[in-house]
């Protein structure tokens, strides 16, 4: 027992590091040249669209900006597409956005939306693509600014209240990004994203010439 301890001990703890190459990054993706439309026929509880969009890669000013600009359109009491689509035009029952950071090559944001009774998914797609065009135009308001850095607030310290999460956002900041205090500043570096760079990173980003399409119309479509 005692020997194979000594050779646990020696071919195994005391190993010494050895640095382990890294692959090169690769270049950063272009949006979309022009939009790419799939529909995906099978049977689903209510008809469904989705729009994807390239997004700059994770942890950069760009990439803040464009997630902001998701968040002021789809993700807020406040946002646009749920007061357009959802509360006056009732074409949709609910409409939702989400922004993936990566860190190579491209990250992805989408939207998402669950038609009303008998609405065509197309009417909804024409909507988004107006508001994302208008967002694109004009930028954000100096309330939707707040609503989103306080929401980005939230999220965030709620997140770091459990051990377990919090543990997993220090190894993800220390393994891609060599930084394990990332996770102290990132409100910071939110916050500091002006609404100009929000209304550019729509204009680039989510302009509706670069969105890929997937449409669940359900059975009878």
């Amino acid at each position: 027992g005692g020997q194979a301890y000594y050779d646990d001990r020696k071919y195994f703890l005391f190993s010494p590091d050895a640095p382990v190459p890294q692959p090169a990054r690769s270049a950063p993706l272009k949006p979309l040249s022009a939009p790419v439309h799939v529909q995906v026929d099978e049977d689903v509880p209510t008809p469904r669209i989705y729009l994807g969009f390239r997004l700059p890669v994770d942890n950069t000013v760009e990439f803040f900006a464009a997630s902001a600009a998701m968040d002021a359109l789809a993700e807020l009491t406040i946002a646009r597409l749920e007061r357009r689509l959802v509360r006056e035009l009732e074409l949709a029952t609910d409409i939702s956005a989400a922004s993936m950071g990566l860190i190579d090559n491209v990250s992805l944001g989408f939207f998402v939306a669950e038609a009303a009774r008998g609405v065509p998914l197309e009417r909804i797609e024409e909507i988004i693509c107006e508001e994302l065009t208008r967002f694109g135009s004009q930028g954000p308001t100096a309330v939707e600014m707040e609503a989103v850095v306080a929401q980005n607030e939230r999220a965030w310290l709620s997140q770091l209240a459990s051990l377990d999460e919090r543990a997993d956002h220090i190894s993800h900041a220390a393994l891609l990004y060599d930084d394990p205090r990332a996770i102290n500043t990132l409100l910071d570096r939110i916050g500091a994203v002006t609404a100009d760079q929000v209304g550019e990173a729509a204009a680039r980003w989510l302009a509706p010439s670069g969105r890929a399409v997937i449409t669940y119309p359900g059975a009878g479509a």
